[in-house]
């Protein structure tokens, strides 16, 4: 649950990745505002129409695409493996069984430090290159660099917050 969270808490500063990815990939976007101007209707009805379309089109998109982007992260920095370790520790508690329970509570805590790090070093290796001038990138490719590093960094000092609420219980 705690992941769900953290994941979600970065997808407001993803947002300007899944623009442009589903700009990229929204040309049916623009096929249905070039079908409205060939038509030449007045009919408001129609526009209201097209523009409820284009709209939702775009809001799946940033959807689908924030989706993939949580995925990727989940799956890059080993929170499925901590996830499935947890459940194993609640599968072996619940049965009563308190020995493979604190084995899978400890194997799950290594690896939730092992994603701590890993997140933390990436994120901050996406701020350097943002800023780092001899790379040749262009303002906006700098800014969502550094932006995204700077998100994947925070996420990093969360889920280390959160590891360190549970473990001093």
């Amino acid at each position: 649950m705690s992941t769900k969270r953290l994941s979600l808490s970065i997808v407001s500063t993803l947002v300007g990745i899944t623009i442009l990815i589903s700009v990229l990939a929204g040309s049916d976007i623009t096929n249905i505002f070039a079908s409205s101007s060939d038509t030449n209707t007045n009919d408001s009805q129609q526009l209201n129409t097209k523009i409820t379309q284009a709209r939702e089109e775009i809001e799946n998109g940033l959807r689908s695409q924030g989706q993939i982007i949580i995925n990727s992260i989940s799956d890059q920095f080993g929170f499925d493996n901590v996830q499935s370790n947890l459940s194993l520790a609640y599968q072996s508690s619940f049965a009563g069984d308190v020995q493979p329970t604190l084995d899978q509570l400890e194997t799950s805590d290594n690896a939730l430090e092992k994603s701590i790090v890993s997140l933390l070093r990436s994120g901050q290796e996406l701020i350097s290159v943002s800023k780092n001038q001899s790379v040749v990138l262009d303002n906006n490719t700098r800014s969502i660099m550094n932006e995204f590093g700077q998100s994947i960094s925070n996420l990093s000092t969360s889920a280390d917050k959160i590891h360190s609420q549970i473990s001093s219980h």
